[in-house]
């Protein structure tokens, strides 16, 4: 009987703990769970912070990678197709003003300037005026337009002369001898030869043959043989 009493305080001291316990263990859970949280946010921050950094620095290393491998090259090829198009433009200029073409006459020529400046090493300019020339003094078209426009850029090159004074001059000796446009090449060939041999500039010795032609023909010469001759 003595023994019972010390048994009912334990029991009471244990009752007491165990309330008193699980309030410190909430306590304790609510701190334990509010500095995770700070923590955690903290943490988080950082986090989003270095990857924003990281994220922005490879964006910008790649921004400038693209600058440098597709927005320059680019903007290069943007520049050099204006720069082509505005000699393109030059050149049909040089064939409106020389020959009044408009439509599908121009559009022909417009072909023929493409043609000859991807294969003669010359420029739109020289080539339309050369066209223009052409077509004017000796009133051809299509393939042979092209042919003898091609011949007289050659011609002015080789002799270092301007095309269209080139065209000009060998033209006034056709009409003093009574060529044809079909003997253009011919006649192209032997003011060359005569050139290239005697160092004679081959513009003059053009107007000296246009200039003389009647005297030439009632010696029985032709234009390539009046050529030889002054040579």
């Amino acid at each position: 009987e003595d023994e019972m009493p010390g048994m009912i305080e334990v029991a009471q001291a244990t009752v007491t703990i165990i309330p008193t316990m699980q309030g410190a263990q909430q306590t304790i859970t609510k701190e334990m769970t509010g500095a995770g949280e700070v923590a955690g946010t903290a943490a988080g921050e950082a986090a989003g912070t270095s990857m924003a950094s990281s994220l922005g620095s490879t964006m910008s290393k790649a921004g400038s990678s693209l600058t440098k491998s597709v927005t320059l090259p680019l903007a290069a090829v943007g520049a050099a197709s204006v720069v082509a198009w505005k000699d393109v433009d030059a050149g049909l200029d040089t064939i409106v003003q020389k020959t009044g073409a408009s439509g599908e006459a121009l559009e022909s020529m417009g072909d023929i300037l493409n043609n000859i400046t991807a294969t003669i090493p010359t420029d739109f300019s020289t080539a339309g005026a050369a066209i223009g020339e052409v077509n004017t003094r000796f009133g051809v078209t299509g393939q042979d337009l092209e042919t003898l426009s091609g011949q007289f850029i050659k011609f002015a090159a080789l002799n270092n002369q301007d095309v269209s004074t080139s065209v000009d001059n060998v033209s006034k000796v056709f009409a003093a001898f009574g060529m044809d446009a079909s003997d253009a090449g011919t006649m192209l060939d032997a003011l060359n030869t005569v050139g290239q041999r005697t160092g004679v500039d081959v513009g003059s010795l053009a107007q000296l043959m246009s200039a003389n032609a009647a005297s030439f023909r009632e010696m029985g010469l032709n234009a390539e043989e009046a050529a030889s001759f002054m040579g």
